[in-house]
């Protein structure tokens, strides 16, 4: 959608976000902004028509059945490119195919990249390349010596959001996993407490006559 439509008070979408000071959301569309005006000047030769992104996640889908119909090959002739999309059902029709050669073999050497085709870049507007909103890796810059390496992409830490009646308990049968162990003291504190502290670790012999206290858990979100 266009992210530069305005509403029917005649606000845009990021005004409306920065007056309301929500940061994230006014970051993205942004962002949205300008790689929507940079798709409208890159010229007609880019698609955002609903056949050409449904074979891009098409193609992105059966990424796999399409290297191995092409028998890992980076370049096909377009007689077998047309035969294998056939051979797989690629929701495409004819014309509309002609339109992808087209744009893959502007040069017209009768060859059809596979790579650039499942990414999509020659055919599909930016803002709709799947590849547009992958995690991208920092690579650092050579020759110099002595500086930080940037971190790349790092996953969110995954926030469990299943009922606690539903989470399973542990092998053993202990309680479900965001319960942890509780640390218990096993010195006899008839002997030894905070007036009468242990000397040294070794004078600890309450093992040897007392039992191993059950364990005990608490909640992960409460200790």
């Amino acid at each position: 959608c266009d992210p530069k439509l305005k509403n029917q008070a005649g606000l845009l979408p990021l005004k409306i976000a920065k007056d309301s000071n929500h940061q994230a959301a006014a970051k993205q569309l942004s962002e949205a902004g300008k790689q929507h005006s940079k798709g409208h000047k890159s010229g007609g030769s880019l698609l955002s028509a609903r056949w050409a992104l449904t074979l891009h996640d098409w193609s992105n889908e059966f990424e796999a059945d399409l290297r191995k119909a092409f028998e890992s090959r980076d370049t096909v002739t377009i007689g077998t490119f047309v035969s294998v999309l056939k051979e797989l059902n690629a929701p495409v029709e004819p014309d509309h195919l002609q339109t992808v050669i087209a744009a893959h073999d502007q040069r017209s050497e009768g060859h059809i990249n596979v790579t650039d085709f499942i990414k999509g870049v020659k055919y599909i507007k930016k803002e709709f390349v799947l590849s547009s909103y992958m995690p991208k890796t920092l690579v650092g810059k050579k020759g110099k010596k002595g500086g930080k390496k940037k971190g790349g992409y790092v996953p969110p830490f995954p926030i469990c959001t299943l009922p606690r009646e539903l989470q399973r308990r542990r092998p053993d049968g202990g309680p479900p996993l965001f319960m942890i162990e509780d640390a218990s003291n096993h010195s006899d504190t008839s002997r030894f407490y905070s007036d009468h502290p242990l000397e040294h670790p070794l004078m600890n012999d309450s093992g040897w006559y007392m039992e191993t206290p059950e364990k005990t858990y608490v909640n992960i979100n409460f200790c």
